[in-house]
């Protein structure tokens, strides 16, 4: 009992500066909201680029609030990736009322590549922009958001713009696991410290990644990422190796999306993504969802009826922090404050997911990503986001 203490204290600590870590990032970051646009003469032009399949029902809706941005340089570049419904049509239909709107259309994937990446790899070729917005179909941006985004570009000489969306639509027990992810991924991208002078640190979010053609254009591009799983952190790190500045900031309503709408389908979108943690090894797994699972329970180790004095006032501490981070984070990445007071609930669902998508990799021998299985070897050999 005294080493199983022992490890509940240590992760009580490591719960609690993680938490710090997080309401320091959200206290500092930039917030979309308080950017000032005033008018000028001239704007950047910018594509907007994004992948659909099979999404006949949202599609319209989607393409219809992009070209609803205040925006006056604009294209939207929606590539219909292999879809077997009426997405093609609908985007080809639209695009007919619509010159701003250009209609991509992949019929068949190259070997090698996964499918969203040969879509955006195949938008970004066919855009003009001087700048690229690369976004997910379901993402809502408020009317002025590209106009903000591009000028704190601009005041800050950045050539990546990234923003972290606000989640919409989601059931109580989807937040609980959503706000986990969040703390997981902005301490393991170490954001606090996005933007800084000397910083080699990078992130890269799907709803969205704002980059200069100059410093993708100057990169690898997209060939160095065409079996990356993780594209959105990949984009992160391939203009990271060309040398851009990256600026991060919170999108709040300017930038939400209907992620998933139930936990269950957030178990089964996150298939295809969290084995990577791993790095695609077993070897690697069982440890990973060990410490996982230590970290998460570790709050809860000082209620026990045996255990130290010392170790219930770091679980009061390690709660207390939870409930910190909640408070500073209200309304900024969901609609509720309390889904963050259940941080171990919510990192053992992460943990379950994680041993969910290792499960279904191995049944599989790969990811199934939208129809196409991927072969775990492609995977490993093709990985290039290892946090």
């Amino acid at each position: 009992m005294g080493y199983m203490f022992l490890a509940a204290g240590v992760g009580c600590c490591v719960w609690v500066s993680v938490y710090a870590i997080g309401v320091w990032t959200i206290m500092r970051a930039p917030r979309l909201a308080e950017v000032e646009t005033a008018p000028r003469q001239s704007w950047p032009s910018i594509s907007v680029v994004f992948a659909a399949r099979d999404e006949e029902e949202e599609i319209g809706s989607a393409i219809e609030a992009l070209l609803a941005q205040d925006y006056p340089d604009l294209e939207v570049i929606a590539v219909d990736d292999r879809s077997s419904d009426a997405t093609g049509r609908i985007i080809d239909d639209i695009a007919k009322k619509d010159t701003r709107l250009r209609a991509v259309h992949v019929d068949a994937l190259p070997e090698g590549w996964l499918g969203k990446v040969n879509a955006l790899n195949r938008g970004f070729r066919d855009s003009g922009g001087d700048w690229l917005l690369f976004t997910d179909a379901d993402v809502k941006l408020a009317p002025d958001t590209l106009k903000k985004a591009v000028i704190f570009a601009e005041n800050n000489n950045a050539e990546h713009m990234v923003l972290f969306p606000k989640l919409l639509e989601a059931s109580y027990m989807l937040e609980v696991a959503f706000t986990a992810f969040s703390i997981l991924l902005m301490v393991s991208t170490k954001a606090f410290r996005i933007g800084r002078p000397g910083s080699r640190d990078y992130i890269g979010i799907g709803a969205f990644n704002m980059v200069r053609r100059e410093a993708l254009t100057r990169s690898e591009g997209f060939e160095w990422l065409k079996m990356e799983v993780g594209d959105d952190l990949g984009l992160g790190l391939l203009l990271r190796n060309a040398g851009a500045k990256v600026v991060f900031a919170l999108g709040e309503m300017g930038v939400s999306l209907v992620w998933y709408r139930s936990l269950g389908q957030m178990f089964r979108g996150m298939q295809k993504n969290l084995f990577s943690s791993a790095r695609y090894s077993y070897l690697r797994l069982v440890p990973l969802l060990a410490l996982l699972t230590m970290f998460s329970l570790s709050p809860l180790a000082g209620f026990l009826p045996s255990a130290p004095a010392a170790l219930g006032v770091l679980s009061a501490l390690a709660l207390l922090s939870s409930v910190a981070l909640g408070l500073a984070s209200r309304g900024l990445f969901v609609s509720r404050v309390t889904p963050y007071f259940l941080g171990p609930a919510g990192f053992l669902l992460v943990t379950l997911m994680i041993a969910n998508s290792g499960l279904m990799c191995a049944l599989r021998g790969g990811i199934d990503w939208r129809g196409t299985l991927y072969p775990l070897e492609a995977l490993r050999k093709g990985q290039r986001v290892k946090l």
